[in-house]
């Protein structure tokens, strides 16, 4: 039995992961819309804050609620920064530009990989990929901190923030949470994440003795 033990763990903790699927984290594109902000230049970048839940989690997709005016399509880039003095801060990732159809306005989903810490507060910014002339995108935003049920994230505090020059400084824009979705999953605890190791390095190093 001892012998079959490493595989064992490894089958278990590996079964544990691939059941951790996809859910939803945050979506607040159903709540009503105050507003829109418009925006035609890159160097224009907006943020809107949100506070992750009791478990970290690996985002994986996003999407908001916006319109495109123009008559072409249109790529945006949606990233995620940490928090520094209620403005956003380090750039952590960026998810796949989304390109929109022109009159689109539910944009999504898109992907990418961004690991986010437990019960803290992070910022969703959104960014033009490249300049538009003679029209502009819309992004919608709302008054309310309502989010969809069943979402794990939530807006606290409800802030947007605004920068003139593509991200490198920041202000302090109208109260209000910008309209988007985050899914993912939870990030495996750390002793689990060891199991994985243990087992899955034992269980090679064997094999690797009986070649």
């Amino acid at each position: 039995m001892r012998k079959f033990l490493p595989g064992i763990i490894a089958l278990i903790v590996l079964g544990h992961l691939a059941r951790a699927e996809s859910v939803s984290l945050f979506n607040n594109m159903s709540q009503p819309v105050e507003g829109a902000i418009i925006i035609s230049e890159t160097r224009h970048v907006y943020a809107s804050a949100f506070e992750t839940g009791s478990q970290a989690t690996l985002v994986t997709e996003a999407g908001f609620y916006g319109v495109n005016y123009d008559t072409t399509d249109h790529q945006v880039i949606l990233s995620i920064y940490t928090n520094a003095a209620g403005k956003p801060g380090d750039w952590l990732g960026s998810f796949t530009p989304i390109s929109i159809s022109a009159g689109s306005n539910l944009i999504g989903p898109t992907t990418g990989s961004i690991l986010l810490s437990a019960n803290a507060t992070y910022w969703i910014t959104y960014q033009l990929a490249e300049n538009i002339t003679g029209s502009y995108l819309g992004f919608f935003y709302t008054g309310s901190a309502a989010t969809a049920s069943g979402s794990q994230f939530s807006v606290s505090p409800l802030e947007k923030a605004f920068s003139a020059d593509g991200g490198i400084t920041w202000n302090a824009d109208t109260a209000g949470s910008l309209q988007f979705s985050l899914s993912g999953s939870a990030v495996p605890e750390p002793s689990i994440a060891a199991l994985l190791a243990l087992g899955i390095g034992a269980y090679f190093l064997r094999r690797g003795r009986q070649v």
